[in-house]
Parts: structure tokens; C-alpha cells; sequence
């Protein structure tokens, strides 16, 4: 009790009441904003602790209004507007370019973009809701836009350029990589430009570890030149010019990427270090980097969602807690700050459905691997003399290291919304903190378990072990269907895309979430892409016992399950020979069409096959060439699960399909409307339809 009543003394109970209001209020928040919370956590408990008392509650106040007028505009996103749009590129890519205008940001596509970041532009054509394909567990590019506050497109008809940037990086960085194949093209573009494209040989390779977040963290890259700018002119200059001499080159550079969070961040960080020490006043390390929190949640609130900034400010929150420990040895100190600001980041580092634990630790090991690959460039670059032998054999390393870290790996899988997680593990986190610093070592310890546990309990196959589940994963325009009973698990079909990995980016990250670990069969229905296009990756980076894809492998039982094809006719193509597999579980039967068409449903009516089913899984992803009127009267399911992809070019599925399943009063699922549908029974029970 002696040790509660000191530490209380040695608090302002108006700041602790704050940060505890804080941690619950944003912690709540995070359950519709994911990371939202930490982001707060970042600047306001240092804020609280550090300002005085009105200061503190006019940051307070001034920053939840900007939060109110951010979730307020969210949502006012206004109707279709056909018209002119004037305004400033704020993000540049090869086939896109965001649009900062008096109204709002606007996604605007553009084959083969040349634009720059800060060119003014005049736009005509008509704003759109954003229309873009998504997949399960894969990076989402309309979260990504809507972080950013973009919630609509411009279809252009003319697009013309006002007021061109002078300094023209992107179009110098392009001819820059072409001196390079291109593995190395995409390692270079990754760690000096930050924009590596999600197909790229080193983004999947870093991804793999958890380690992109530090690789393209241009401001992580940036802040540490800085200081070593600083280092080696305090040598023989005084802190405040040594301070001057390494911001002025921070500001320098900055230009070059107008725009980037982490770079801006490092920037203002380092000008307030120059305000400060002008001032000739002590100060605590810790207040350049609020201040420029500060500036830029009051340019814009939404730059904290962007990972340059959750990242880089969480190093500033783990020095503010850093008091909790007593230890005065300074290398115990900086292995606690890295800990703890691991801790901080963890959840940031959730990637497909996965946590990698030993991430942070990779960085930390990464990062002197990384930093003299990036000088190298940056040099490179400058002089325009790209040194192709040197950057490619360091390329080759890079990818080779991250290669032989991936083995190693330690992944969880993140039980339900990442949002809820995040709450929970900052939580337990926040406990663990002060229960340290009030000495309860008994408390402390009960929290590290509960936290350990809380991490293992992410692991347990608890949808295989409480009950049945079929999940009609949502891979685009394809079919892929897994299904679990009985502690096995078997998937029907892959789904197949030209442009990325659909094993290693869909099904794999998926499965993770599940808890499946392994397959006991794969199943192909027929041969076409994008029923069987992630076939080969599939079974190379997960185990999968066997593959069944002739009709003579049926019947095949698996857990409480035992599957048939009931497509034993043949036919002139690829369609007419699909299998069209039937299984009954949890009192409930199932029916997979895969691509068989009306000619192969007549065939099963007239011979008199059983088809009847409770769910059933429409043919043809929805095609007209499915789906006839009798054979869905004599299946009579009570729910069609239909699996195509958002917008795609077949129309599918098609309004003559959907008619008749309506007439019919059957209930339909759409995986392009919901993405992934997930059917569960407990033990003992059936499925809900």
C-alpha cells in the first residue's frame, strides 16, 4: 500500500484521469477505426504528462474537434458530380494519381501516369463510389485510399496539366531502375523510393517476415541519417549547429517527397530541435517529436492512420513510458525502449490475417543490413552512375537474408477483427506497465500470462474443434471452398489471378485465420484458371496430403463428411467433365456445380440422380449457361452461394439467374457483394440457413 500511496503522489490526478479517459475513449473508437486508437495514445499520454494543465487541455480539445470534422466528412461524401476538378497531385503512381481538391481527394486512373506529387491539374469527368476488386486477407487498396480520405473516383474524359512540379522525381527514379534487371529494379524502387508494387520479388519477400513495415519506412531510413549527420558534426561543432547542419540537409531532402508522413515527420521533428535549442533552454527529448505530431494532425488528422507516422511515434511513446523502469544502466534502458516499442508496433504489423512475432526483432537486425543499401542508392542516384554490379549483388544478399529468416518465422493468427485485438493487447499492455511501476510483481506476472496465453489461445483450431464450417472464400472471379469437419480439412478448388500469387496472398493467409494448418486433399473440379490457376503454389508452400481431380477418387471421406461426384457423364469440354460434388454435413446437404452447365443438368434429372441440397453452390459463378429453371426447382436449397468477382467483365452473375433463384424464393449470397461466406454448426447442432 506504501508503494500505491507514493506512486500517487507523485502523479497530477487531472493527468492521470485524462489518460485513462484517453485509453478507454480511443480504445473504443479502435473498434471502428482499427489503429486509430494507438494513434492518439502516441501524442496525448506524453502530451498530458509533459504539458501543464490548460495546455494540455486545449492540445485536448483542439485535436478530438479535428477528430470530429475528420468522422464527419467520412461520411458526407456527397452524390455523383459531373463537372471540372482543379487541384494538387498528392500521390503519384504508374497507373493512378490522387487528386487534392477544394471538395475533397479523388482516386483518378491514368495509363501510363507521368504525374508528380504537387503537379496542379484540371480534371473533367464524372466523380464515382470507388470500384475495386477485393480479395480475401489481401492488401486492401480501398481501405489504403480511404485512410488516406479518399472515397471516390473521376471517371476522366480530359485531364490537363495547369502547373507542372519542376522537380520531376518520379520520371528520374524510372529511368534510374531501368539500369537494373529487374529484381534488383524492385529492391531499389522498395528501400529508396518506398513505392515497390505488391508484385515485386522483394515486397512478397519482406511481407513473409513482417518486415516490410521497416523496409519502405522512408522516415525510419531518413531520421537515422539524420542523426548520423549529427553525430559526426558534433564532434567538433556545438549540439544546436550540428542540430542546424543535419536539419538543413532533412529539409533538403524532404522536397524530394512531398507529402510522405514519415519523411514530414522527421522534418518538423528536426526544426523543432533547431526552435528549442535557439531557446537555450533544457528540454525533454521527447518534445520535438510531439510538436510535430502536433503539426501534422493539425494540417491533416487522417495522416494518423498512415504507418509512417503509428510507427515513428510509437518510439516517442515507449521514452514516455520508459520511467516505469528504475534501472539507471543505459544499455538496460535502450534494450527496454526497443521492447517496449516493439510491443507498441505489434499490431501495426498485422499482415493477412497474421501477427509475426519475431518481426521487430528482424528489424533490429535488418535495419544496419538495410540502411548502407539504401546510401549506396541514394548516392547512386545522385551522381547518375548507377553502380549495377554492387546494387545487384546486394539485392541478391538482401533477398537471400530475408530468405533464411523466413523459416524461422514465428506467425499468429489473429482471432476475429484486428480492431478488437489491437483493444485487448494495448490493454493488457497498459496493465503490465503499471502494475511494474507499482512494484506488484504478482499482478505483473498474472498479466504477462493472461497476455501469452491470449496470444496462444490465437493458435487453437477452435472452429474445427466446436464445430462444422464451410467457407466459400472469396478469390475474385473463381471458385476456391474449404471446408473443415472433424479436425481435417479440405479445399475445392484454388482460384486462380495472372497478376499475384493467389496461394501465397489468398488461401494461405486464410487458412492461417482459420487455424488450419494443413490440407487432407485438394480438390480440382476441372481444369480451367480460375478454378485451378493457384494449384502449383498451393502445394508448395502449404501441405496438402492429395489431390483429387478424376472421378474415379470418389467417393473420399474425410472427418463426419464423405464427399461424391455425381457427374459421371463426360462431355465435348472442359465445363460438361467439371465435378459436381455432393457432401452432407451437420444434418445439412451441400451441392458444388463447379462449371457444369445446363446440358449436364438436364443429364442428372433425366437418369434420376438424388440432387437434392440445402445449400447450393450456383454453377458457372452465376452464367446463364447454369442454373436452368427445373434443376434449381428440383434441388430446392434453401440458400445459392454464388462466387465471382466485383465488376467483372462476364456480367456475371447474370439478372436471368438471379430472377429465377428469386422466383423461386431462395435465398442468395454473393461472395463479389460480402467477400468470403462462412458457414458454422456447432457441435450437436445444424446450420443456420
Amino acid at each position: 500500500m506504501q508503494r500505491l500511496r507514493d506512486f500517487a503522489g507523485r502523479i497530477r490526478p487531472e493527468g492521470f484521469l485524462l489518460a485513462l479517459v484517453f485509453y478507454v475513449v480511443f480504445s473504443f473508437l479502435s473498434f471502428s477505426l482499427g489503429l486509430f486508437a494507438f494513434a492518439f495514445l502516441a501524442v496525448f499520454a506524453p502530451l498530458v504528462v509533459l504539458l501543464k494543465r490548460r495546455k494540455a487541455l486545449v492540445a485536448v480539445l483542439f485535436l478530438s474537434s479535428s477528430l470530429a470534422v475528420v468522422l464527419f466528412g467520412a461520411q458526407s461524401r456527397g452524390e455523383a458530380v459531373e463537372g471540372s476538378f482543379s487541384g494538387i497531385v498528392i500521390d503519384a503512381r504508374d497507373s493512378y494519381f490522387l487528386l487534392e481538391t477544394m471538395n475533397g481527394r479523388y482516386l483518378v486512373y491514368e495509363e501510363n501516369s507521368t504525374r508528380e506529387r504537387l503537379d496542379f491539374l484540371r480534371v473533367e469527368g464524372r466523380t464515382e463510389e470507388l470500384m475495386i476488386a477485393h480479395y480475401e486477407s489481401r492488401f486492401s487498396f480501398e481501405e489504403y485510399l480511404n485512410k488516406k480520405g479518399v472515397y471516390k473516383e473521376i471517371r476522366p474524359e480530359k485531364i490537363e496539366e495547369q502547373i507542372a512540379f519542376p522537380f520531376r522525381l518520379r520520371a528520374a527514379g524510372v529511368a534510374f531502375l531501368r539500369s537494373f534487371d529487374e529484381k534488383t529494379a524492385g529492391v531499389v524502387d522498395s528501400v529508396l523510393f518506398g513505392r515497390g508494387s505488391a508484385e515485386s520479388t522483394v515486397v512478397s519477400s519482406f511481407e513473409a517476415i513482417g518486415a516490410l513495415f521497416y523496409l519502405s519506412g522512408s522516415g525510419t531510413l531518413l531520421g537515422a541519417f539524420a542523426y548520423a549527420v549529427e553525430y559526426v558534426a558534433s564532434l567538433k561543432l556545438r549540439k544546436g549547429q550540428a542540430s542546424g547542419i543535419a536539419t538543413g540537409i532533412v529539409i533538403a531532402l524532404s522536397f524530394a517527397y512531398p507529402f510522405k508522413v514519415g519523411i514530414l515527420r522527421v522534418a518538423l521533428s528536426r526544426l523543432a530541435k533547431c526552435f528549442l535549442y535557439a531557446r537555450k533552454k533544457p528540454f525533454s527529448p521527447l518534445v520535438p517529436g510531439l510538436l510535430a505530431a502536433f503539426v501534422i494532425l493539425a494540417m491533416d488528422f487522417r495522416m494518423g492512420l498512415d504507418s509512417g507516422f503509428l510507427l515513428g511515434f510509437s518510439l516517442s511513446f515507449s521514452f514516455a513510458l520508459s520511467g516505469f523502469v528504475r534501472k539507471a544502466d543505459w544499455r538496460k534502458r535502450s534494450l527496454y525502449s526497443f521492447l517496449l516499442s516493439s510491443s507498441l508496433v505489434l499490431p501495426m504489423l498485422f499482415s493477412s490475417g497474421s501477427l509475426h512475432l519475431l518481426s521487430p526483432l528482424y528489424s533490429l537486425f535488418l535495419a544496419p543490413i538495410v540502411y548502407p543499401f539504401h546510401a549506396a542508392a541514394l548516392l547512386s542516384f545522385i551522381l547518375k552512375l548507377p553502380f549495377v554490379s554492387f546494387l545487384g549483388g546486394y539485392a541478391d544478399f538482401l533477398l537471400a537474408v530475408s530468405g533464411l529468416l523466413e523459416p524461422a518465422d514465428i506467425v499468429v493468427p489473429v482471432l476475429g477483427d484486428i480492431a478488437i485485438f489491437s483493444a485487448v493487447y494495448y490493454l493488457l499492455l497498459f496493465l503490465f506497465l503499471v502494475f511494474s511501476e507499482l512494484g506488484l510483481s504478482m499482478f505483473r506476472k498474472g498479466t504477462a500470462v493472461l497476455g501469452a496465453a491470449f496470444l496462444l489461445l490465437n493458435c487453437v483450431p477452435y472452429s474445427s474443434l466446436l464445430g462444422e464450417s464451410v467457407h466459400f472464400i472469396d478469390v475474385g472471379q473463381g471458385d476456391s471452398t474449404l471446408i473443415i469437419s472433424g479436425g481435417e480439412a479440405v479445399l475445392v478448388d484454388t482460384g486462380g489471378n495472372l497478376s499475384f500469387d493467389m496461394a501465397k496472398e489468398v488461401l494461405v493467409p486464410y487458412f492461417r485465420k482459420q487455424r488450419v494448418y494443413s490440407l487432407k486433399a485438394l480438390i480440382l473440379t476441372h481444369g480451367d484458371f480460375d478454378h485451378d490457376g493457384a494449384k502449383d503454389s498451393l502445394i508448395s508452400s502449404f501441405p496438402v496430403g492429395q489431390v483429387l481431380d478424376e472421378p474415379s477418387d470418389f467417393p473420399f471421406r474425410f472427418g463426419n463428411a464423405q464427399m461424391e461426384n455425381i457427374n459421371s457423364f463426360g462431355g465435348a469440354d472442359e465445363n460438361e467433365n467439371s465435378l459436381i460434388l455432393r457432401f452432407e454435413l451437420a444434418s445439412a446437404s451441400f451441392l458444388l456445380m463447379g462449371d457444369a452447365g445446363k446440358k449436364t443438368e438436364e443429364r442428372l434429372l433425366e437418369s434420376g440422380t438424388d440432387v437434392d441440397a440445402d445449400v447450393l453452390k450456383i454453377g458457372h459463378h452465376g452464367s446463364d449457361s447454369s442454373s436452368s429453371y427445373p434443376f434449381l426447382e428440383a434441388v430446392s436449397p434453401s440458400l445459392a452461394v454464388i462466387s465471382c468477382g466485383e465488376g467483372n467483365r462476364y456480367g456475371h452473375p447474370e439478372p436471368a439467374v438471379l430472377s429465377r433463384l428469386s422466383s423461386l424464393g431462395i435465398e442468395v449470397r454473393r461472395t463479389d457483394l460480402e467477400g468470403t461466406i462462412e458457414l458454422f454448426a456447432p457441435f450437436a447442432t445444424s446450420f443456420a440457413l
